[in-house]
């Protein structure tokens, strides 16, 4: 059931999207430290005479609830923030986007994370690594010059340039 603060994609129509994953990687102890932090900066706010704190705390807990969601689609790389009060769409067309660098996360080896570099902003996403093809396929099909990179093999590449100069010292 979803409820009146939840909103709808942009992209919910478009039948190429393709949706990031929603993962967070915290360690279990920081969002219960978040909300203790919160509370006690409201706390602070109201029994001292640091009000300013009470607007510390409710910037936090905005932060932390807000939900976020990414896709690739057929217009391009568009992020969508639903923060309860408000909320905020980026879309950048394929035709802005110059590069595009995946890698597997190390720890997660079912997720990829994509960076989308458009001039000198890069954005990243999490998707799935069974996407990968049909991400970068969407990336040709609507932007044939677009340059991509796999981000282990530059690492790779880096650690080989760089790294005997560094064993020396």
């Amino acid at each position: 059931m979803k409820s009146r603060l939840d909103k709808k994609c942009p992209w919910h129509d478009d039948h190429e999207a393709i949706e990031m994953k929603q993962a967070n990687y915290r360690k279990k102890w920081v969002m219960p430290y978040t909300f203790i932090m919160v509370f006690f900066c409201i706390g602070l706010g109201i029994f001292t005479k640091y009000r300013i704190s009470i607007l510390l705390g409710l910037l936090v807990l905005l932060a932390v609830t807000t939900k976020r969601y990414a896709a690739v689609t057929s217009k391009g790389f568009e992020q969508f923030s639903n923060m309860y009060i408000f909320t905020n769409y980026r879309m950048v067309a394929w035709d802005d986007i110059d590069t595009i660098t995946y890698e597997k996360l190390p720890d997660h080896p079912e997720n990829s994370l994509f960076y989308f570099t458009h001039g000198d902003v890069t954005s990243r996403a999490i998707f799935p690594t069974a996407e990968r093809k049909r991400i970068l396929h969407l990336a040709e099909k609507y932007h044939p010059d677009i340059k991509t990179y796999d981000g282990a093999v530059f690492k790779e590449e880096v650690k080989q340039k760089y790294g005997k100069k560094r064993e020396k010292k």
